[in-house]
């Protein structure tokens, strides 16, 4: 079984570096400049930099993916 942070290295390597600022934008609106979710914080998930990041850094990312829920998001429900 595929651990939670493959997935989540998996699901935004298939977004691709191209998307994730507009990924970061939707995931931050609203939120405290010290909560925030960086592009850079991405690719070093994507690509390994960050093998063991606590939960409360990447559950944004998760929920925006919908790691760990019953249903895997739709390509409309993650441009969202």
């Amino acid at each position: 079984m595929e651990s939670i942070i493959d997935r989540l290295k998996a699901a935004l390597r298939s977004a691709g570096p191209g998307e994730w600022p507009s990924i970061a934008q939707a995931i931050n609106a609203g939120r405290p400049d010290t909560d925030q979710v960086s592009v850079h914080l991405m690719r070093k998930i994507a690509y390994g930099d960050r093998e063991n990041p606590r939960v409360q850094t990447i559950q944004p990312l998760l929920d925006h993916f919908r790691i760990g829920s019953a249903e895997p998001a739709t390509q409309e429900q993650q441009a969202a």
